[in-house]
């Protein structure tokens, strides 16, 4: 599986068009002699431009980019000339997809309100009037006769895979699927089989990739080592090119590259390498391959919260300086440190920094490529610090450890589950990890023992706060989808009632990171949600349910996942920082 890093490297004259090109031929040809290919950049808007689609005819590529502070499908002709916003409303449009012919493209739209269902469109490539298709819970995808529509639907209290004729969108189910975050949805080339990509859950780090026949029967998992960001079928249908974590070693968000994996269980090949990611690739009908290029860097910040969101940004003072990557930032109780994941030295570990300088020291030392080291937590009393790894569990599921600030007395408390908190007094951590009724949330003493059962009602990411627990719950009734309730319960296992509801098509990275944090007097709960093709730190008032957003980063491109942290006072707030951008890159002439 390394021999191409080897001989990528050994042959030192070959620029880098050529080097991707000798990577990515192998897709449809490996034996083939080498031949000119061809590395252009579609795009070149500011921020992100995501999820590329081919037309059937290889002449134009569709894509998702901002304009307006909302994601709209465009087009762009491959042989040149500006892009064309397709989508101009004030929602947020995602997944395009071409019809057989190339004259039309169908999209999503999410629901208006958390919890409810949304919405395939279809429109003319050149710009027209958009018309509904289906109801749905994601992006679908149209199949290569031209015939057929699959979706996912919410029905009768189940979460299904559909597909429907065009002609009439009469649907019929293919399968019943877990309750959960399913996408990607790609027909097969010779439309006989379904692969789509299928979250696990949030204390398993890796997606699962699913192919379902069309004729029936339950779908089977091909692939389910790693985190996925989307896929695209070979063009003999043999397999799929992924876009796959694989090596990469920070899970918020991971390093992405391209994976040509078979469908008979034979060996994987990787097909792009580096610090940047590919995401979402499609591979036309031409043999040209399409993906959305993403370069990151990030650091911790600390904002004011008391002026306007666009001069708390300003105002904001950094705290560490580097060119890795840092996440999910935790704060000493006396605020002289900060703990994080970063990804200096290479893998990711648990790493603490002075909030005077920014100077840094490694906690945990973690090198395997196999194990996972994310989200600490800084305990209350400030003795402990908690993280998840799946050091000892032989899989992807993590379970909860314990170290001292200075790295000494790691241990693993032996209990799978996620989305932590401390108890006020430190003596016990709330988790939550999965039972009959959904997701629960548990508690287990720090010294050790066995985990006490708090709440059993689909509920994430808790956080005490005084007698009150606040907490997310899964809106899986209504779409089958992660939209989130947030609560508070008092006491912690008694009756709780609704502060407000969040989309989790807001939640940065993915929706199975969602996490609130009260402010210290309990008034505020804070979380980075996205707006558009940035993230902003948004707080809820516990009384009244009423938003106020913290930041506005304007045109600046960033993302902030799973955690950001308080001042002790109440007037900051610390959160990791990452810059990105993307482009939507083709290579071209391969067979």
């Amino acid at each position: 599986m390394r021999q191409p890093v080897t001989r990528l490297f050994a042959i030192a004259g070959l620029m880098l068009a050529a080097a991707a090109g000798w990577m990515l031929r192998s897709i449809v040809e490996p034996s083939s002699a080498a031949r000119p290919v061809q590395l252009q950049r579609l795009t070149d808007l500011v921020g992100l431009e995501e999820a590329p689609a081919l037309s059937p005819d290889g002449r134009t590529v569709a894509f998702v980019a901002v304009a307006g502070g909302k994601r709209q499908i465009w087009v762009r002709l491959l042989a040149g000339g500006s892009p064309l916003a397709l989508t101009k409303g004030d929602v947020d449009h995602y997944g395009p997809r071409w019809s057989a012919d190339s004259s039309r493209v169908i999209y999503y739209t999410p629901g208006r309100q958390p919890g409810e269902a949304g919405t395939i469109w279809e429109i003319p490539a050149l710009g027209g009037v958009a018309r509904r298709l289906v109801a749905a819970l994601g992006p679908g995808d149209l199949s290569h006769d031209g015939r057929s529509l699959a979706f996912f639907r919410f029905r009768e209290g189940a979460f299904e895979l559909a597909v429907a004729p065009l002609d009439r969108l009469d649907a019929k189910a293919i399968a019943t699927l877990p309750t959960g975050i399913s996408s990607n949805l790609r027909w097969s080339r010779d439309d006989h089989q379904l692969a789509y990509l299928q979250e696990i859950g949030g204390f398993t780090f890796s997606t699962q990739l699913m192919i379902a026949d069309v004729s029936g029967g339950s779908p089977r998992v091909v692939a389910h080592d790693s985190l996925f960001q989307g896929i695209t079928w070979l063009a003999d249908g043999s397999g799929l090119i992924v876009s796959s974590s694989a090596g990469s070693l920070m899970p918020y968000p991971p390093t992405y590259n391209l994976w040509k994996i078979s469908l008979d269980g034979g060996a994987r090949r990787q097909l792009t390498f580096g610090e940047s990611s590919y995401e979402f690739p499609d591979l036309g009908t031409q043999g040209n391959l399409v993906v959305s290029r993403v370069r990151a860097q990030a650091n911790v910040w600390r904002f004011p919260i008391a002026s306007a969101p666009v001069e708390n940004v300003r105002q904001g003072t950094q705290i560490t300086r580097q060119t890795g990557v840092v996440q999910t930032v935790t704060v000493s109780p006396d605020e002289t440190q900060l703990a994080f994941l970063s990804d200096n030295g290479g893998h990711a570990n648990v790493w603490t920094a002075r909030t005077a300088d920014g100077e840094m020291r490694a906690v945990t030392r973690e090198t395997d490529p196999r194990v996972v080291i994310a989200v600490p937590v800084w305990s209350p009393q400030g003795d402990w610090i908690n993280f998840l790894s799946n050091r000892n569990s032989k899989n992807s599921d993590v379970t909860l450890w314990l170290t001292r600030p200075d790295g000494s007395e790691t241990r693993d408390l032996g209990v799978t589950g996620a989305w932590v908190c401390w108890s006020t007094d430190g003596r016990w951590m709330y988790f939550s990890d999965t039972g009959q009724n959904g997701y629960r949330i548990r508690k287990v003493p720090t010294e050790g023992g066995d985990p006490v059962l708090v709440r059993d009602d689909n509920g994430i990411g808790c956080h005490q706060s005084g007698n009150a627990l606040y907490y997310a719950k899964i809106l899986t009734q209504a779409t089958g989808e992660w939209d989130f309730e947030l609560r508070v319960a008092r006491p912690e296992d008694g009756p709780s009632s609704v502060i407000a509801r969040v989309s989790g098509s807001r939640v940065p990275a993915t929706a199975i990171n969602f996490h609130a944090f009260p402010s210290p007097d309990g008034k505020w709960l804070a979380m980075p949600l996205i707006d558009g093709s940035t993230t902003n730190i948004w707080a809820v008032s516990t009384d009244s349910g009423q938003w106020r957003k913290l930041t506005d980063f304007g045109e600046r491109n960033v993302i902030i996942a799973r955690r950001i942290a308080w001042s002790a006072d109440g007037q900051h707030v610390y959160a990791s920082v990452s810059d990105v951008d993307s482009d939507i890159v083709l290579l071209a002439g391969l067979d």
